[in-house]
């Protein structure tokens, strides 16, 4: 559970704010 955990917190931090630059600029 620990490893899912961090990764999702890495993935938001990578992708969370790109993704909502994206979608926000679309």
């Amino acid at each position: 559970k620990s490893i899912i955990m961090w990764k999702l917190t890495r993935d938001e931090t990578n992708y969370g704010i790109p993704q909502r630059a994206l979608r926000g600029h679309s």
